[in-house]
């Protein structure tokens, strides 16, 4: 009976671990060109260091899904 407890307990922590770990801060915005404030299409959006990126739509809009471990790390923006 004890194991199964044991057994339970480990697998619900586990399952908190990668609950935890699969977290995503979702960050919307808009691109635009400092100099002239018009906003700007098929821009390439990524966070530095990383594969995680997007492209800017025709409107200059972007979302991008951030892993919390990555939180801190800048966004690159081409």
């Amino acid at each position: 009976m004890s194991c199964i407890k044991i057994c339970l307990s480990l697998v619900s922590t586990f399952v908190a671990m990668n609950v935890m770990a699969q977290s995503y801060i979702n960050l919307n915005g808009v691109v635009l060109d400092r100099e002239i404030k018009k906003t700007l299409a098929n821009a390439s959006v990524r966070v530095s260091g990383t594969s995680i990126g997007t492209q800017s739509d025709s409107l200059g809009r972007f979302s991008l899904n951030i892993p919390q471990a990555n939180l801190n790390d800048s966004i690159v923006v081409t």
